[in-house]
């Protein structure tokens, strides 16, 4: 499947400018360590190049990347993403889905993850991605976790690993002892053929259950509600918002709420030039100390996350904005003469 020209596609940047940009940067002057990276970057790799333009990646003496993990689920692509990025020489560009890789069960057996000149292409792929999952484990704990598949998160009768990939993002981080990490989460919201939001039945009634007892148990929240909306209906609140406080509080907060507070550092809802709608958060997770629940951690999370967001950017608007525009094109020229360096 092809990808977008990321290089000239406005909406996603002001997502990365507004929010990713300032979130990265203060997280990582807050770091005593190197910053370990994850992505599901494609081939363009412009998250990769913004962090490594700030600093917050590096090259080594050789010109590869460090302390970086890639992911891709489409195999042509991983050439690619190496010619661009030249990352690390191992372990190679992860090879397949993020939340089965996350979720599937470890084979033990490793020489069936070892490729061998005789297999056939999907027996070399199938190695591969068997080995993929064992070097994931391998990479964790991760310092900033871009979560960014192109499938989305609420569909999980066509995506049904993603969303417990990312559950288990939240379990490993804890066993591996991590103290904090920043967490980039985008999902699409729009079906691939309308604007209408595909939300998995199952998922659509979780988030609408949860926000009745919210209403119900929280006058916190049914107060914030009803000033910013003028009603406590959840039909009644425009989608865009209905789905940026759900995934907050159904998914994000309710993962966390017995390892770590939450903290989050923007929510960005941005158009592509289809109109089709994708979120996208930035939080930073703190391990509590005492792993108990922290109930006014949550309130103030999802009433925050009421108060002051999402931030949206449409097409139109993302191409008329010159900050956008300059950031990217001086950030596509970096990327440029960064490859020049390593192609000469």
């Amino acid at each position: 499947m092809s990808e977008p020209n990321w290089w000239i596609y406005k909406p996603k940047h002001c997502a990365r400018f507004y929010t990713w940009r300032p979130a990265c940067r203060e997280f990582a002057s807050n770091s005593t360590n190197e910053i370990k990276y994850f992505t599901l970057c494609g081939v363009d790799a412009v998250d990769v190049f913004m962090l490594e333009e700030m600093g917050i990646l590096n090259r080594n003496r050789n010109q590869r990347i460090q302390n970086i993990t890639i992911c891709e689920m489409c195999w042509i692509k991983i050439t690619e993403i190496e010619k661009t990025l030249k990352p690390p020489l191992g372990p190679p560009i992860l090879y397949g889905e993020i939340g089965e890789l996350l979720t599937s069960v470890e084979d033990e057996n490793i020489e069936s993850a070892i490729p061998r000149e005789r297999d056939t292409i999907a027996q070399r792929k199938a190695a591969r991605e068997k080995r993929s999952r064992k070097d994931l484990m391998r990479a964790f704990p991760f310092d900033i976790i871009n979560f960014d598949p192109c499938a989305s998160l609420l569909d999980v009768d066509h995506h049904p690993t993603l969303r417990p990939g990312l559950e288990k993002v939240f379990e490993i981080q804890r066993d591996f002892g991590k103290r904090s990490f920043l967490l980039i989460l985008t999902t699409p919201i729009s079906h691939s053929n309308s604007r209408v939001s595909h939300i998995s039945e199952s998922i659509g009634s979780e988030f609408h259950s949860d926000y009745e007892a919210n209403i119900e148990n929280h006058e916190e929240i049914r107060n914030e509600i009803q000033r910013k909306f003028g009603t406590l209906e959840y039909d009644g609140i425009e989608e865009k918002s209905r789905i940026a406080i759900s995934i907050a509080k159904s998914i994000i907060l309710k993962n966390a709420k017995d390892d770590w507070i939450c903290e989050h550092k923007g929510v960005d809802i941005y158009e592509n030039n289809h109109h089709h709608q994708y979120l996208s958060s930035v939080i930073l997770f703190t391990r509590r100390e005492n792993g108990l629940f922290d109930g006014d951690n949550y309130l103030d999370e999802v009433t925050r996350v009421i108060r002051e967001y999402p931030a949206y950017y449409s097409l139109n608007a993302s191409e008329n904005d010159e900050a956008v525009a300059k950031d990217l094109g001086e950030l596509r020229a970096y990327a440029e003469e960064v490859k020049r360096s390593y192609e000469d």
